[in-house]
């Protein structure tokens, strides 16, 4: 927090960012209707009524924290420029995450649907995932969705097979580009090869799950009509469908 006192400024030094046993220690969420949150400049409460209102029966969550890239479209950059820890994936126990989880479920019967919304998803531990597929299979049961994948990160198919039979039924990968030359200007430390594997991968799951998403950036005012053929030939040797973003 920063300050103006008078004519001097107060700029308080950045707090020390969790742990991941840290965040395994904190209580849960606050959904109780003593919380109110402001809606066009008026307070509501945050009850039943309001929430499906404004967010229907999907609830959104984070397991992780933290991410090592500095993808130049992103403000992730800004985050490592302030502290460069925050590269670091910090998250709590798969317990705590599914117990949020839960928590969250016993206030608001109507949920249909869990979006888990890190930024990488794939960078959690792989046993970690493991235990959360274990625990989310017995415990929750719901459809999710998981939009945070960046290529080449999923160390192992089987992990993402847990997933699938936890539950897993929607994702999403940042592609961006198939041009070599963009991926460098976006600072994207992947390579076509990586995004191909990972994508048909994801592909193979149809229709267990969804046909994937995919983010791409188009229209790009430096880029050539090659750079473009690039993402379009790259799209096209995709085998089987997805959703472009």
């Amino acid at each position: 927090f920063w300050f103006r006192k008078g004519k001097e400024v107060i700029k308080n030094p950045y707090r020390e960012l969790c742990s991941g046993e840290v965040l395994s220690q904190m209580p849960f969420q606050d959904f109780s209707e003593d919380i109110f949150y402001v809606d066009h400049r008026t307070l509501r409460r945050l009850n039943k009524e309001n929430y499906l209102s404004k967010q229907g029966t999907n609830y959104m969550s984070l397991w992780s924290l933290g991410c090592p890239f500095r993808c130049s479209f992103c403000g992730n950059e800004k985050f490592l420029e302030n502290d460069k820890k925050y590269a670091r994936l910090r998250y709590p126990t798969p317990e705590f995450f599914v117990g949020e989880l839960k928590h969250v479920l016993n206030k608001y019967d109507f949920i249909g649907f869990i979006e888990i919304l890190d930024d990488n998803f794939f960078l959690i531990k792989d046993e970690d995932i493991s235990r959360f597929a274990e625990l989310y299979k017995k415990e929750i049961g719901l459809p999710f969705y998981v939009p945070g994948i960046f290529p080449g990160t999923i160390r192992d198919e089987d992990i993402l097979d847990q997933l699938v039979d936890a539950g897993l039924r929607r994702v999403r990968m940042g592609i961006q580009s198939g041009s070599k030359k963009t991926l460098e200007f976006f600072v994207r430390p992947t390579s076509k090869k990586k995004i191909v594997d990972t994508a048909n991968m994801l592909i193979s799951k149809v229709p267990k799950i969804s046909p994937p998403e995919f983010d791409l950036i188009m229209d790009i005012p430096f880029e050539k009509e090659e750079d473009k053929k690039e993402t379009m030939d790259m799209l096209d040797s995709f085998q089987g469908p997805f959703i472009p973003l």
